[in-house]
């Protein structure tokens, strides 16, 4: 026989100790005593019960916004764009603002959504670079780009940003698995992005999923929330807040009768005192 001892759990990104600044991604909450060992506990499960998430990230950000560009015999150079959120023609405008060279141009298909790099004379764009925005432009990441005046990219131009968060915690013991490394990971949840810029993702756990953990003792809960990319979100300094449910799985205490009376007490504590015996066994001739 077992019971369920529930405690829930408030976290709130504005309390915490702060370990990535004002991206806020990275936190780690301190208890006393959440959890301790004790001999009842069968089993220990944690779930997100719901998040109130701000959509204070940029598609543009510190990991996607550097362009770099050889135009004919002039030296290589990083472009570092703005970060902030973009539709197609903000982005051209953008670039083309960057580079400040009349002779190149950047045009989008309305049919296809690729773009077109064209240049008086050849040009190279690397994509080689760390935190290239490349990917999102349409072109693979990796590859240097050649081309004698016209580069039509590959792929379309993609401003979607995140699709997901990715909520991981290294204090939780999970059984969580990811393609992403071939193996086991720290995941605790994944929370699909359904809101707009600036909007507000209010995730609730209508599937009631929950996860063995394997701590024994448990005094303080880190949460880093991360793109699909393993990235760190920065959310720009605003909060967020979650609710988390501990369910610890205890065996129930077994009631004492004739029958189990010699299971609760071995023989040899019981000959150490005989009064004792007499008056439990009074009792429960009593009851």
């Amino acid at each position: 026989m077992s019971y369920l001892d529930s405690r829930i759990i408030i976290l709130n990104s504005a309390y915490g100790i702060l370990n990535n600044g004002t991206y806020k991604s990275d936190i780690l909450f301190k208890f006393n005593g959440l959890l301790t060992q004790e001999d009842d506990i069968e089993q220990v499960q944690i779930s997100l019960v719901n998040a109130q998430i701000p959509v204070s990230f940029y598609t543009i950000n510190y990991t996607n916004n550097v362009f770099k560009i050889k135009l004919g015999n002039n030296n290589v150079q990083f472009y570092y764009i703005q970060v902030g959120n973009y539709n197609a023609n903000s982005l051209i405008l953008s670039l083309n603002t960057l580079i400040n060279d009349s002779n190149f141009t950047i045009t989008i298909s309305k049919i296809t959504g690729k773009l077109t790099f064209a240049y008086t004379t050849s040009f190279i764009i690397y994509t080689d670079n760390d935190a290239s925005i490349c990917a999102i432009l349409g072109l693979e990441l990796g590859l240097i780009y050649n081309s004698t005046g016209i580069l039509l990219c590959p792929y379309p131009l993609d401003l979607l940003g995140y699709k997901r968060l990715e909520i991981y915690t290294l204090t939780l013991s999970t059984y969580n698995y990811s393609s992403l490394n071939n193996g086991m990971c720290c995941l605790l949840s994944i929370i699909p992005i359904d809101q707009p810029a600036c909007g507000l993702i209010v995730y609730n756990n209508f599937t009631d999923t929950k996860h063995i953990i394997k701590n024994n003792t448990l005094d303080s809960i880190d949460i880093q929330i991360k793109g699909e990319d393993e990235n760190f979100i920065n959310f720009n300094n605003i909060d967020w807040t979650m609710k988390l449910k501990l369910d610890i799985t205890r065996k129930k205490p077994l009631e004492i009768t004739k029958n189990n009376y010699f299971q609760q007490k071995p023989i040899e504590k019981l000959k150490e005192n005989k009064d004792i015996i007499k008056n439990d066994f009074d009792l429960l001739t009593y009851n």
